[in-house]
This record gives C-alpha cells, structure tokens and sequence, in this order.
C-alpha cells in the first residue's frame, strides 16, 4: 500500500531543518584583526569573564574608540544582517579559537542579532573548546538531524583552518555545493558572497523581502529568452534562470538604488527600469491565475515596494526642512 504525503506534511516534517549553511571565522575574517593580536588584549580579556560580560555596554566606548582593526568590518556587518534576514532558509555558524562572550558583545556592539548564530567558541579554563578544531566542528555541526545537504559558504582568513572545515563537509558528505573562501583581513568581498548565497540557495522572493510578499505556486519558469533583452543585459544573467534570476535582478536593484542620492536622479532611474529588460522579466507571470487575471506578480509587487521605500527615504529631508 503506498501511501502519500502531502506538501503540507512535508513541509512540517522539514521545519527547523536547514539546507543552507554559512560558515565563518571570526577575528580577522569577521573583524579586521587576526586572533592572535586579539586574544590578550585587555578589551578580550575583560568581556571573556562572565562578570564583566553581564554589563558589557559599559564596554562599548571603549570598543568604539579602539583601533578600527579589531572591530566588526562594515561590510562583514552588512553581510551578517542580511544573510541573518534570510533565517530560517540560511544558517550562520561562527567558529572561532576566540571566547563566546566577546564574540556575542561585539555582535551586540554592531547592532547584530545573535540569537540565530550558533557560535563555536574557545574553551573557558584548560578546557578545549568545540571551536578550537575546526574540523570536528563542522563535522559535529553537520551530523546535527536538522542539518540537509545543500549551500555550504565558508570564510576563514587563515587558509589551513579554512581547509579543515572543507575536510569537515567531504567527511559527512556535504562536498557537491561548496564555496570557500580566504582572504586576508579586511579584503572579504562580502556583497559578493551574499550574491552567491541568494544565486545557490532556494530562497523565495519573498523571504528576501522579510516575509512581505506573498507566496506562489510556479508552473513556468523565468528565463534569459534570446528573443527577449539587450546584450548588456543577457551577458549579466545569461547563468541564472528561474526565481534564481528574479532574485539575482532584485538584488542588483537594490544595490544600484543605495547609490543614489537625488530625488530627481531615484525617479528617472524608475522610469527607465520600467521599461527595462530587467523589469520585463519580473513582469512575466509563472503562476496560470496570474497569467489569466493580468494582476502584478510577486516580483513587480516587490520592485514596487524598494522604489516606495527609496522615494520615502530621499524624500523625507525634505519633508523635514518645511
């Protein structure tokens, strides 16, 4: 007797299990300073101690006055909030020789949430900490019941340690969508790698939106057509297709509108995107009630509200000023 399951059914079966996984070294990958400069220094030892831990703001002058080096990097921050907007479809796992209550305080310091950032730490005392063998972290962490095969995205400065949580993945078996990267302090290309998170991982538009726009059912899947589009455009997306390629056009959109800083300049670059071949893209229906009824899809519904929010946003000065 077979028996079957409905999406519904599957979909409670996998709550809380994640496909998506981000794996990140903390100091001089997250920070702009190598770990061996942080471990002694005052302000780590200081915010190790679960004493001085619990009032940690009183350290936050200190922290804002210290040397750029040992803090947050602006774009790793951008990175984090963002890739964190896209939990529960993406996980951020930080493992570090580093204590956890210093990694936690300069999150917070950062204005980043942790509560959905699983931290492997350094060890309190002679204890050896889960985050000071990277290797059996990883292979700990991914023989976890919640954790699926899917995205696996790594950032470490230091290249051997980088390497053993590679080791990690092909020991479990969670080589085939594997991405690593090592880079000397300061000189991650962090919008890039959140590019690639929303091209590998399966993560709705909507998700992408913070949950503001509806879902749907697709039947038909977005293209680059070859009869559809200027050069320009079919070199920039000729590899992605599908939600895949509406994602990738969002975000590009978002990151040329953050450029502009005139009013003027925000609406003449609306009126010529809507007519682009990028907004003809997002206008293509998948769902077969859309394509009938005519009515806007997920994606133009999303297009809709970053130009709303951006014409708001330059706007409100001057709203101020009168």
């Amino acid at each position: 007797m077979t028996t079957s399951v409905s999406f519904d059914e599957t979909s409670k079966r996998n709550e809380g299990r994640v496909k998506n996984i981000v794996y990140l070294d903390f100091d001089g990958t997250i920070t702009g300073a190598h770990g061996k400069e942080v471990i002694s220094s005052p302000l780590c030892e200081a915010l190790s101690t679960k004493a001085t831990f619990d009032e940690r703001m009183r350290y936050k002058n200190e922290y804002d006055a210290s040397d750029n080096k040992i803090k947050i990097t602006e774009n790793a921050k951008k990175f984090l909030q963002d890739v964190n907007k896209l939990h529960p479809q993406v996980k951020i796992v930080i493992i570090s020789r580093n204590h956890e209550n210093y990694i936690k305080a300069l999150l917070e310091f950062e204005n980043i949430d942790h509560r959905n950032i699983i931290i492997y730490p350094r060890g309190v005392g002679n204890t050896i900490g889960p985050g000071e063998d990277k290797y059996k972290a990883v292979v700990s962490h991914e023989e976890k019941p919640e954790c699926l095969p899917g995205f696996r995205l790594i950032c470490d400065d230091d290249e051997v340690d980088g390497e053993e949580m590679c080791n990690g993945l092909i020991h479990t078996g969670r080589s085939q969508l594997v991405k690593f990267y090592n880079e000397k302090p300061g000189q991650f290309k962090w919008g890039e790698y959140f590019k690639e998170i929303l091209t590998n991982c399966d993560i709705a538009v909507k998700e992408y939106l913070n949950g503001k726009i509806g879902s749907r059912f697709h039947l038909f899947t977005a293209k680059v057509d070859e009869k559809t589009g200027d050069q320009s455009f079919k070199d920039r997306y000729s590899q992605v297709k599908g939600d895949i390629l509406k994602r990738a056009i969002i975000n590009n959109l978002k990151n040329d509108i953050e450029k502009i800083d005139n009013l003027d300049d925000l609406k003449d670059f609306i009126k010529k995107f809507k007519q682009s071949s990028e907004y003809m893209t997002l206008s293509k229906a998948q769902g077969l009630f859309t394509k009938v009824t005519g009515i806007k899809t997920d994606s133009q519904r999303a297009v809709e509200e970053i130009f709303s929010k951006a014409l708001k946003d330059l706007q409100s000065p001057k709203l101020a000023m009168r």
